[in-house]
């Protein structure tokens, strides 16, 4: 799963199931509708790239992909944001 083209399958499956804004990263935040949405697009990317969901879960984790408020610890969006570019 290529960095590059992950990213791209990221934003894609995003605008596939509705999500108009925050392309290319996953927000974990404690709802029921985010969760939904998370679980979609990790069963689009693991059907994209014909491998499990787990593996999905850790590129996610392994690019920086994933900003969990509640892990944030009282960070800004913005703050979570620069976090997860740098």
């Amino acid at each position: 799963m290529p960095r590059n083209t992950f990213h791209e399958e990221l934003v894609r499956a995003q605008k596939e199931i509705g999500i108009v804004k925050n392309f290319g990263i996953m927000f974990v935040i404690d709802k029921g509708y985010n969760d939904r949405d998370s679980s979609q697009i990790i069963s689009l990317l693991s059907a994209k790239f014909d491998v499990s969901r787990a593996s999905v879960k850790v590129r996610l984790n392994t690019l920086r992909l994933v900003a969990d408020e509640a892990a944030a610890h009282g960070k800004s969006l913005s703050q979570i944001l620069t976090q997860l570019k740098n």
